[in-house]
């Protein structure tokens, strides 16, 4: 019983050493804080600008807006929302981005722009 107490104590001390570890298939923070600021610009520019024109349909304009932004950054729709969900689930991980995202933007340090076509 003894041995089985301190081999459980050893993986759990184990298991919370890699608990922020970032998978390998996960965004790494700094990427996706870039990924996620111009995704969050896009989303506000379709919804606050292009649906005022009813010529264009802001849900297709944001989805082609969000199609140029993963192609910029050489990723899918589906790594992008798979890593944004990895980060929702560590609350303490997105704290962290969102934070650094509010900093730059407050010091005028974010400035990506892309051409819309």
């Amino acid at each position: 019983m003894r041995y089985f107490i301190i081999i459980m104590f050893v993986f759990f001390i184990a298991a919370c050493n890699h608990k922020d570890e970032i998978p390998s298939d996960i965004i790494k923070p700094k990427k996706m804080q870039l990924i996620l600021w111009d995704y969050l610009k896009a989303d506000a520019y379709a919804s606050e600008i292009i649906k005022k024109d009813s010529s264009k349909n802001d849900t297709l304009e944001n989805i082609k807006l969000q199609k140029v932004i993963f192609e910029n950054y050489k990723i899918t729709k589906e790594d992008f929302y798979k890593s944004y969900k990895y980060y929702c689930s560590h609350p303490k991980m997105m704290t962290t981005i969102l934070d650094s995202m509010v900093a730059k933007q407050d010091k005028g340090k974010f400035s990506t722009e892309y051409k819309l076509n």
